[in-house]
């Protein structure tokens, strides 16, 4: 098949009619990459220098047809950054690095302007770190903590996570109750707890009040830290001091060495049976409910982590331990102190359990509940607050009264034991919504 005359003359016209376009590319690429290597660094290192890529860029231009260099004139700033010495080049990364420097040597936020966690991580410590501003662009939430009440009384609780030391005795519930009717004062009608403690066990609980609640189970996702004592060669149902002793065995031959072998052993990623008395579902009922039915059921074993697992005897009487744990969300920490004792030929059970931190929010920053109580209320009558605020009103169109429903905004979920000692089940909404 033959050409036909002017195809190679409309090829070569194509030919030139692109390599303006392709070199104008090519140069824009260049310019491009020399404002980056300005900005942060040459990442080839300081062997080319600043004047060796003065003259590349040179070269360059000189090779670059009438567009492609009016388009090269438009980095002006790379141009003045490329041309400057050697020790200037790098000027312009300094901001950053001293930014960076700035931001590590900062002292960290207080506790009205703490971040809410940002979930995941449900393994980490309590050194873990409470993340970024929550999920789902939710506003950080304002943490109320000793010793004074935030300034912005109604902001602050419309948006609140307390921190409350329970008491030895009370469910997680009682603390809750306790706060509710301060809270409706402050026209607050939303509080629930982030991760039940046992009626046994003092120390932190997370109260999240008003809009914080929808950042309760990220607050349970985080990790915690227990002290407490556990006493060889008894134990009870329960495994803890809420029920008498059912069962004896010897503990004279465990040898301290033995203690710190045996926690050694349960650190780390392992395998844990909940206990009969806990808040797992099992056949719709929880098996706290079974276990004081006398029934006892096969449960399943789930994977906690361990990070940290001290023990320590007590110098005035061996049959006691004590221990600190720092452990993921779920661990049962009555569970782990009697396999402990049971990996070592005999048994135990708690006697003391105290929640030190969930996360990085510690006890020592905690209120005591009635504490906080009090200080609610005096707050409220200093801003002319004598009573609980109005409910607002369900939905549009007129209607009065809210709508239906039950009233109290139903059960909490769970009361007792909740989720056991490890902070395992939530502690739903409490109040209307």
């Amino acid at each position: 098949m033959s050409k036909r005359p002017n195809d190679d003359a409309g090829v070569e016209e194509e030919r030139a009619a692109v390599r303006p376009r392709a070199a104008s590319e090519e140069a824009a690429a260049a310019a491009a990459e020399d404002e980056l290597d300005a900005l942060y660094g040459d990442a080839g290192g300081a062997g080319g220098g600043a004047q060796a890529q003065q003259q590349q860029q040179q070269q360059q231009q000189q090779q670059q047809p009438e567009p492609a260099q009016a388009q090269a004139r438009e980095q002006p700033q790379a141009d003045a950054v490329t041309a400057a010495g050697p020790s200037d080049a790098a000027a312009p990364a300094a901001p950053v690095v001293a930014a960076a420097a700035a931001a590590a040597a900062a002292p960290p936020p207080n506790a009205e302007q703490r971040p809410a966690p940002s979930g995941g991580g449900g393994s980490g410590g309590a050194a873990s770190a409470s993340g970024g501003g929550g999920r789902s662009g939710r506003a950080p939430p304002t943490f109320i903590v000793r010793p004074d009440l935030p300034a912005d009384l109604l902001g602050a609780f419309a948006n609140g996570v307390m921190l409350v030391d329970k008491p030895k005795g009370w469910t997680s519930f009682d603390a809750c109750n306790v706060l509710k009717t301060p809270l409706k004062w402050l026209g607050v009608q939303k509080v629930g707890h982030a991760g039940t403690l046992d009626p046994a066990a003092t120390g932190l609980l997370i109260i999240c009040c008003g809009s914080a609640t929808k950042a309760i189970n990220d607050f349970m996702d985080l990790g915690k830290e227990y002290s407490g004592t556990l006493r060889l060669g008894e134990t009870t149902p329960s495994l803890d001091s809420e029920e008498e002793v059912s069962e004896r065995a010897a503990w004279e031959h465990i040898s301290d060495g033995d203690l710190a072998a045996g926690a050694a052993r349960l650190t780390g990623e392992i395998q844990q049976v909940p206990p009969m008395f806990s808040a797992v579902h099992h056949d719709g009922k929880r098996l706290h409910q079974l276990a004081r039915e006398g029934v006892t059921v096969e449960r399943a074993a789930r994977p906690v982590t361990v990070r940290t697992f001290e023990v320590r005897r007590d110098e005035a009487d061996p049959q006691l331990v004590h221990f600190r744990v720092i452990c993921s969300k779920g661990t049962y920490i009555r569970t782990l102190a009697h396999d402990l004792a049971v990996g070592l030929g005999s048994t135990a059970y708690l006697t003391a359990l105290r929640r030190e931190a969930i996360g990085p929010h510690r006890v020592s920053e905690a209120w005591g509940a009635e504490e906080l109580r009090d200080r609610m209320f005096e707050a409220a009558r200093a801003a002319g607050i004598e009573g609980p605020a109005p409910k607002p009103r369900r939905g549009g169109g007129g209607r009065r009264g809210g709508g239906g429903g039950r009233g109290g905004g139903g059960r909490g979920g769970g009361g007792g034991r909740g989720g056991g000692d490890g902070g395992g089940g939530g502690g739903g909404q409490q109040g209307s919504e």
